[in-house]
């Protein structure tokens, strides 16, 4: 049973919010202080304040909460632009030595699925960048004033803003064994990437069936820890049709990728009441160990540490799926002491002990 602050976050997220439907919903007593920390804390603020300002509900809310629902859509809204200037001069440089750029995530979807930069909060930009012309690209990072970080060092720094780069699509540059997540080669995915304009300069997107996948893998790769990315999917099909629908049948099919979809689809069902397009009715459905991974998410929570690894591997299939289980849980050792940066000089016995101690601490914690 969702509380109500949840409910009316959840139908925020409507493209077309029903006037009435959120008058009835403040007739009841709303907690406005749990609803506004809950949207900043899930990244839907800005849904939120564009839906309350759509149906004319602003004013149901007290003053200081009103101001402050506003200021975190116009922060948004002035970080998200400076992003994207500090792309386009990121961009400039790297068109003019044809290194082709990929947006990914935040930075994509406000060049596709939004039309409004204050909906999507962006802590940094994610790019990916064919691993041929990664060294290019650093040494242009340097020139333009980007610092390395020392311990992340696919991510840049210049002043507020932060760049992070992938090698690899799914993020093998870290866990090698995601590779196998694919049915296709990256090259397949690159090459059916779309041209945007980011501030006049040119970039890529992916396209749109290969983004609703990609969306799907990262979320759970990050457990799903907030609403904003089911959101973010929401947004992107809100107008498909059946034949967009057909489409990423079939390209989830070419990638491997059912079981992502499938969870995908029961997730925005279960949380915002999706329709399950016709399309989809003939895949296999979630069984009871994928409900029970995906339950905390229903329940408002993010999912389980372990989730991630046994949903990657779940979707390959025993043979292919167990090198990911193993080396999601036991990454390499260059990954282990990123984990754990105060180890950073122990050897790879000890760091794989530190990480079985706190994965069983996370089994105890549940």
């Amino acid at each position: 049973m969702k509380d109500l602050e949840t409910e009316i976050l959840i139908r925020a997220c409507d493209v077309n919010p029903d006037p009435e439907t959120f008058r009835f919903l403040f007739s009841s007593e709303v907690d406005e202080k749990k609803l506004f920390d809950e949207a900043v804390r899930e990244g839907l603020a800005g849904f939120l304040y564009k839906c309350l300002l759509k149906t004319d509900g602003l004013d149901a809310l007290k003053p200081q909460i009103r101001e402050a629902l506003e200021s975190a859509y116009y922060r948004t809204v002035s970080a998200n632009l400076r992003l994207m200037q500090d792309l386009k001069e990121v961009l400039c440089e790297v068109n003019r030595r044809k290194i082709r750029m990929v947006l990914l995530q935040g930075m994509g979807l406000l060049h596709g699925a939004y039309d409004d930069i204050g909906l999507r909060p962006m802590t940094d930009v994610d790019l990916w960048v064919w691993h041929p012309d990664y060294p290019a690209l650093v040494a242009l990072l340097g020139r333009l004033a980007y610092e390395r970080d020392r311990i992340y060092p696919t991510t840049f720094r210049k002043g507020a803003t932060t760049l992070d780069l992938h090698t690899h699509i799914l993020w093998a540059d870290r866990i090698r064994a995601r590779k196998k997540l694919l049915n296709v080669e990256e090259e397949e995915l690159l090459a059916k990437t779309k041209p945007v304009r980011v501030e006049g300069e040119g970039a890529f997107c992916l396209n749109l069936c290969d983004q609703f996948l990609y969306l799907g893998l990262h979320l759970l790769k990050h457990r799903a820890t907030r609403l904003m990315w089911l959101a973010d999917l929401k947004s992107l099909v809100s107008e498909w049709e059946e034949s967009n629908w057909q489409a990423l049948v079939e390209r989830a099919r070419e990638l491997g990728q059912e079981k992502t979809l499938v969870y995908m689809l029961y997730l925005l069902r279960e949380i915002f009441g999706f329709p399950v397009p016709e399309s989809m009715k003939n895949l296999v459905g979630v069984g009871p160990f994928e409900k029970k991974m995906l339950g905390p998410r229903i329940e408002g929570k993010a999912l389980r540490p372990w989730a991630p690894a046994c949903l990657y591997a779940w979707t390959k299939g025993p043979v292919r799926g167990l090198p990911i289980f193993l080396e999601s849980l036991f990454p390499g050792p260059r990954i282990l002491r990123q984990m754990f940066p105060e180890s950073r000089d122990v050897g790879v016995l000890r760091l794989c002990l530190k990480r079985a101690v706190q994965l069983a601490g996370m089994v105890r914690g549940k």
